[in-house]
């Protein structure tokens, strides 16, 4: 029969409650480890660039980079949405590492109808403003500007052609800039900006100027619309890391306007809502329209 000391058994009893604390502190650090995401296409398993992650419970907004990817340490509780231009919403409660890839299906795109030949072009917007101040945004958080533009009364179906955001252009450089969304956005019953009328996602990590505009081609697929006004917003994305040495395009605001066009969105603010601008007036943008008759 095999006698241990009393002291020797405290020893060992107490050398196996340290060895257990460091597994358990081992597995509690391998549980909450810094995983790595990349989000694709569904079909072409193409990379899908700067998507949006919204951590809805914590309030936390994102982008993915150039490449599709990010960074996250997995909670249970984490109710996630990815979401991009042109893809529909991707909902996720359970992250696991062994499934780092995550798909995104295209939406399909809804051609209304498609005119051929020459049209005439006009602009609307905010045509003739002189500006009062300038601004970029706080690269710390989210942030989104988007003014109203109104359709004249004797159009009855346009294309967007062409967006043109008034810079202040003493510190803009043709180049790299930190990445911006653009979006056009429908009108809701309420004012506010709605449902993305684009089908294709349109991120600019460089930017060509024109004068003092930052100008913005849309792409060759031309949405035929009857919308009697609609927003044009930009959006700064959000990275995880610097990856580019850049330089922010600071836009414009005129502050004598007559009415109040511009809403904004601010993921510092309590909730990442839209609201009125106030009195600090309106995003200086106009854009190109052909009009079909």
């Amino acid at each position: 029969m095999l006698l241990i000391p009393v002291n020797g058994f405290r020893k060992v009893t107490m050398k196996n409650k340290f060895l257990l604390l460091l597994l358990i502190i081992f597995n509690t650090a391998n549980a909450q480890q810094l995983q790595k995401f990349r989000i694709v296409d569904s079909t072409t398993k193409e990379p899908v660039p700067f998507a949006t992650i919204n951590i809805r419970n914590k309030a936390v907004y994102f982008e993915a980079d150039s490449s599709g990817t990010f960074f996250l340490t997995p909670q249970k509780d984490d109710s996630i949405i990815i979401s991009c231009v042109g893809y529909y919403d991707k909902y996720l409660f359970d992250f696991k590492s062994e499934n780092p890839e995550i798909k995104l299906v295209q939406k399909p795109k809804d051609l209304k109808k498609i005119y051929v030949g020459k049209f005439k072009t006009t602009q609307i917007g905010i045509l003739k403003a002189k500006t009062d101040y300038s601004m970029a945004s706080n690269l710390g958080f989210h942030s989104e500007y988007a003014t109203l533009i109104t359709i004249p009364a004797e159009v009855k179906n346009y294309s967007i052609h062409r967006i043109y955001f008034k810079v202040y252009t003493k510190n803009a450089r043709a180049g790299n800039v930190n990445p911006v969304r653009i979006h056009i956005y429908d009108v809701n019953k309420d004012g506010t900006p709605g449902e993305d009328l684009l089908q294709n996602d349109i991120v600019l990590t460089s930017i060509n100027l024109e004068g003092n505009y930052l100008a913005v081609d849309l792409p060759d697929e031309k949405t035929v619309l009857d919308n009697r006004s609609f927003f044009i917003s930009m959006q700064w994305i959000t990275q995880q890391r610097d990856i580019i040495d850049y330089k922010q395009p600071q836009i414009t605001f005129v502050r004598k306007q007559e009415n109040q066009l511009t809403w904004m969105r601010q993921s510092n603010l309590k909730d990442y809502n839209w609201i009125r601008f106030g009195n600090l007036g309106n995003m200086i943008v106009k854009t190109d329209i052909y009009i079909y008759e």
